[in-house]
């Protein structure tokens, strides 16, 4: 299950953001397919998440950040391998097309069709 998401304000709290967004994906998920989790007594798989933000605001950031659900978590000291829901921002496309558009009318109209 791929969620995207475009923002243009940096925020620290996009996985939290993204858990409660898959939240209410999977049990959309689960309703359409008639799956109540009280009622199954074998494991019910979903499709994997993945979470991709793309950045497009005026912050200068790196190509690509990479954010754990378990970092927002008041605990800390997670042990390597315990699973966590990852955020992927990615902002480099985005300011590279910002900086080509700012150049005049011609690269501009470029960014927009390409």
């Amino acid at each position: 299950m791929n969620l995207y998401e475009h923002q243009s304000t940096w925020n620290e709290n996009m996985p939290l953001r993204g858990f409660f967004y898959f939240s209410e994906l999977y049990q959309q998920y689960l309703n359409g397919k008639n799956i109540k989790l009280t009622n199954e007594k074998k494991r019910v798989m979903v499709p994997f998440p993945k979470y991709v933000v793309f950045y497009n605001g005026t912050s200068d950031m790196p190509d690509r950040v990479e954010m754990k659900l378990s970092d927002c978590f008041l605990r800390p000291d997670r042990e390597e391998g315990e699973p966590c829901l990852e955020c992927k921002a990615t902002a480099g496309l985005w300011t590279r097309q910002r900086r080509l558009a700012s150049g005049g009318v011609l690269r501009r109209e470029y960014c927009r069709i390409s």
